[in-house]
């Protein structure tokens, strides 16, 4: 089922790439998941389309929702190119705003009429920036500034606004905790 699933995303990465470069636009948010998603199934191991798919969306990643371009960060951490994973943690931390009363952090989405998308998804994008920010500096202020943000953000202490964005918040929050109890031993 696996491989069925890799190699239908695969298919549409390469019709998606023929169309951007047929009507000379540009990858989208879907795209990077896209990339994303292969990345993950195959270990890492990106073929020629994932990897121009990845220059272009690199190329154009200040347009893309903030959700997207941790996506695309952790999708450089996978293929180990790890100066263009930490330029977008440098581009994503414009966004970051910091609550030092709170001690807390979370990146402002901005988020220009696609709130409503999977990507403006507020809780979901803190979680992805999570992880990329734990790849790239786990000890930071920034790191433990969000890992806050998120936990202090559940709705009556249990549940964040979704099944999905409450899944990916103890994802991230669990390799946060992870991380910091490996440092502490």
């Amino acid at each position: 089922v696996m491989d069925g699933g890799v190699k239908w995303l695969k298919e549409r990465q390469r019709e998606s790439l023929g169309y951007i470069k047929k009507h000379k636009t540009r990858p989208w948010a879907n795209d990077v998941l896209t990339a994303y998603a292969i990345l993950l199934a195959t270990d890492g191991k990106a073929d020629a389309t994932a990897k121009e798919m990845m220059r272009r969306a690199y190329d154009v990643r200040l347009d893309l929702p903030i959700y997207a371009q941790a996506i695309l960060g952790l999708a450089f951490d996978l293929t180990n190119e790890v100066e263009k994973r930490d330029t977008v943690v440098r581009n994503l931390k414009q966004f970051l705003k910091e609550d030092s009363e709170n001690g807390t952090a979370y990146l402002e989405l901005g988020n220009h009429g696609y709130w409503w998308c999977w990507y403006g998804s507020d809780f979901e994008a803190q979680a992805m920036a999570l992880k990329l920010f734990m790849k790239s500096e786990p000890m930071s202020d920034a790191t433990r500034g969000l890992a806050l943000y998120l936990y202090n953000n559940r709705i009556s202490r249990t549940h964040w606004t979704s099944t999905r964005d409450t899944g990916l918040a103890i994802e991230a929050l669990a390799e946060y905790c992870r991380k910091v109890e490996k440092k502490n031993e």
